[in-house]
C-alpha cells in the first residue's frame, strides 16, 4: 500500500496538481482487482471509463503552461467540468479530507496540498479507483486531468478544471441593479445556468468574484427560439431579449424580455483565466400585470409576445385611453369627420363605410347595415334642442356635427386636440354643419381604435364578414368572433413603431428603448412623436410591472 501510494503521489507531483480515487478496504489493504464493468448510463464513473465514455458538460482545454500562483487553500467547495462537487478541508500540515458527489456516485476524498497544487485520493464504489492531477491556475481555479486505475495502473483519463465555488457569482434581478433589495445570486462553474424572467421584464445579470467585485465580461446573445411562434408580424423577430449597449464589455448589462421562449446568453471574462459562464434565460408568463385590473392580463399578456410590446406598455394604455372600460368611445368630429369621412375624403359615400352610415341632410339614405348598437353610443353626448340640453336619443336624426362639437367641446376638449381645426371652425362655423357620422368617425373599446383605422391599414374582416362600428366593443363575444380593439389597436402600434423610430436598429439604455415606444404611442395618439400622450402612457404603465410567476434561479 505505501508503495502504490508513493508511486502515485510520485506521479501526482510530476504532473502538478492531482486527484487520486483509492478504494481502501476494512482491512486496509487496497484492491488492485478492479473489475471491469460496462457503466450504466447516466451513472458516472461506475466502471474504467475510455475518453469518450466520459465526456466533460462543456469543453475545457488543459492549460499547458499556466502560471503558478500562491495557493489560497484548497478548502471549501468545489464544481469540476462534469458537473461534479466536490467538499473539501485542508488541515495545518496540508492533509485534506471531504467528499465528492455526482448524478448518484458518493466518494470520500484524502489528499495532501503541494504549495502551487494538491493530490486527493478520492474513494468512489468498490474495487475502482480514479486520479485527478491538477494545478492552480488562479487562486479560485485548477486545471489538469483524471484517469482511473485499472488493476493498479492508470487507464483512460481526459483533462479536467475546477472552480472553487463562490469564486464566481452570478447576480441577477430586475430591481435598478445589483445593489436593490431584490437582487439574487448563485454561485456558478462551468456548467450551464438556468434562470427565468417574465414577459416585460427589465433585468440585469452581473458576473462578480468571491469578493462582490465585478469582472469585466463581454455579453453575447445565441439563438433566439421564440415559443410558442407567432403568426403575424412582429417587433424583434428574432429575439426573446433585448440586450442594451450589446457592442460594449462591463460586468453588468441590462436586458428587455421581449417574447417567450429561451435565448442564451454567453458572459466571457475579459480575465481570460476564468471561464465562461453560460446563462439559458428563459422568458415566460408573468403571473400577473401589477396587482389592479387584472380582468385582460392573459390577453394583453398573449398580443405583448405575439407583437414584441412589452405586456405592461399595453395595459398602461389601456388604462390611458379607456380606464378599462370594453365599451369605452369618443366621437372625432374635427379630427376624423371633418377631415376624412363627411369632409375632406367624404368616406362615407365609399364601401364599406356606406353600409354603416347615418342619414345624412344632403340626401344620402342610412346605411343598410347599421345596427343599433352602432348608433346608440352617442347618446352619452349631449345637444341643443330648442334651447334646451338633452343626451342625444336613438330616434334623433340629422343630428350635425356642429351642434354636437359646440355643446361639448367644453368636457370633450376636441379644440384643445385640434387647435389648428378649431381655429378654422371659429372663422368659418359652416364647416361642421353636415350631419354627424357618430358611428364612422369614432373610436372604440379598450385601446380605442378609430374604425377607419380599423378598416386601413390594418384591414380588419369584421366578424363574419360583417364590419359594423360596435364590433370593435371589446365584449367577450366580439373578441371571441374576431371583432374587440386589442388585437386590432396593439398590431397598429406595432406598425407604426418603425415609422415613429425609423433609425433605430439597437438600444443603448432601458431609456432608450423606452423613448422609443413613448415616440410609438404619441404616432398612435397624434401622428406625430411630439406629444404628452406617450410618456402618459409608460407613466402608467409601471403601475403594472409583470410580476414573476417563478423564481429567477
Amino acid at each position: 500500500m505505501k508503495l502504490l501510494l508513493a508511486q502515485i503521489f510520485s506521479q501526482t507531483r510530476y504532473l502538478g496538481f492531482s486527484i487520486v480515487a483509492l478504494f481502501i478496504l476494512s482491512g486496509g489493504a487496497i484492491c488492485v482487482t478492479a473489475q471491469e464493468r460496462e457503466p450504466r448510463p447516466g451513472v458516472p464513473w461506475e466502471g474504467p471509463m475510455s475518453d469518450s465514455q466520459r465526456q466533460p458538460k462543456s469543453d475545457h482545454t488543459l492549460i499547458q503552461s499556466a502560471q503558478m500562483l500562491p495557493a489560497t487553500g484548497v478548502t471549501g467547495q468545489w464544481v469540476d467540468s462534469y458537473d461534479y462537487h466536490w467538499t473539501l478541508t485542508e488541515n495545518a500540515s496540508g492533509g485534506i479530507t471531504g467528499f465528492v458527489v455526482g448524478c448518484t456516485a458518493f466518494g470520500t476524498v484524502t489528499g495532501q496540498s503541494n504549495g502551487n497544487s494538491f493530490t486527493l485520493l478520492v474513494n468512489d464504489s468498490p474495487c475502482l479507483d480514479y486520479v485527478y492531477n491538477v494545478t492552480f491556475v488562479t487562486p479560485d481555479v485548477a486545471s489538469g486531468t483524471w484517469y482511473n486505475l485499472c488493476n493498479g495502473s492508470p487507464c483512460g483519463g481526459s483533462t479536467v478544471i475546477m472552480t472553487r465555488i463562490g469564486s464566481q457569482t452570478l447576480k441577477a434581478g430586475m430591481g435598478s441593479g445589483p445593489s436593490d433589495a431584490s437582487t439574487v445570486s448563485r454561485s456558478v462553474g462551468s456548467s450551464q445556468v438556468a434562470a427565468t424572467f417574465p414577459l416585460g421584464a427589465k433585468f440585469f445579470l452581473q458576473l462578480t468574484k468571491s469578493t462582490g467585485v465585478g469582472i469585466t465580461s463581454s455579453f453575447d446573445l445565441g439563438n433566439a427560439s421564440i415559443t410558442p411562434t407567432g403568426s403575424e408580424p412582429a417587433l424583434f423577430p428574432a429575439n426573446v431579449l433585448i440586450q442594451f449597449d450589446p457592442d460594449t464589455t462591463g460586468d453588468m448589462k441590462f436586458f428587455r424580455a421581449v417574447h417567450l421562449g429561451t435565448q442564451l446568453v454567453t458572459i466571457t471574462p475579459a480575465d481570460t483565466s476564468i471561464s465562461p459562464v453560460s446563462v439559458l434565460v428563459t422568458v415566460n408568463n408573468p403571473s400577473s400585470l401589477g396587482s389592479s385590473s387584472s380582468e385582460f392580463d392573459a390577453a394583453l399578456i398573449n398580443l405583448a409576445h405575439e407583437r414584441g410590446i412589452p405586456p405592461q406598455y399595453l395595459k398602461g394604455q389601456v388604462a390611458q385611453e379607456s380606464r378599462f372600460d370594453r365599451k369605452a368611445y369618443r366621437y372625432e368630429p374635427l379630427s376624423v369627420d371633418l377631415q376624412f369621412i363627411s369632409s375632406g375624403q367624404n368616406l362615407r359615400t365609399q364601401s364599406p363605410y356606406s353600409l354603416y352610415r347615418l342619414q345624412t341632410s344632403d340626401n344620402l339614405a342610412q346605411g343598410s347595415s347599421i345596427l343599433s348598437d352602432d348608433v346608440s353610443p352617442r347618446s352619452r353626448y349631449n345637444i341643443l334642442d330648442n334651447g334646451v340640453i338633452r343626451s342625444i336619443s336613438e330616434s334623433d336624426s340629422l343630428v350635425s356635427a356642429e351642434n354636437i362639437y359646440n355643446t361639448n367641446d367644453g368636457t370633450q376638449n376636441w379644440s384643445k386636440n385640434s387647435p389648428r381645426r378649431a381655429r378654422q371652425v371659429s372663422a368659418n362655423p359652416r364647416l361642421l354643419r353636415f350631419t354627424a357620422q357618430t358611428s364612422l368617425a369614432s373610436s372604440y373599446g379598450l385601446l380605442q381604435i378609430l374604425y377607419s383605422t380599423a378598416l386601413a391599414p390594418m384591414g380588419w374582416a369584421g366578424i363574419n364578414g360583417a364590419k359594423n362600428p360596435s364590433y370593435l366593443f371589446d365584449t367577450e363575444s366580439n373578441i371571441e368572433n374576431g371583432g374587440g380593439s386589442l388585437k386590432i389597436g396593439s398590431g397598429y402600434l406595432r406598425r407604426i413603431f418603425s415609422r415613429a423610430n425609423p433609425n433605430i436598429s439597437s438600444f443603448s439604455t432601458p431609456v432608450e428603448f423606452e423613448k422609443a415606444f413613448i415616440n410609438a404611442f404619441n404616432m398612435y395618439n397624434r401622428g406625430t412623436i411630439v406629444g404628452d400622450y406617450g410618456p402618459a402612457v409608460i407613466s402608467r404603465s409601471t403601475a403594472f410591472a409583470p410580476l414573476p410567476s417563478t423564481p429567477i434561479f
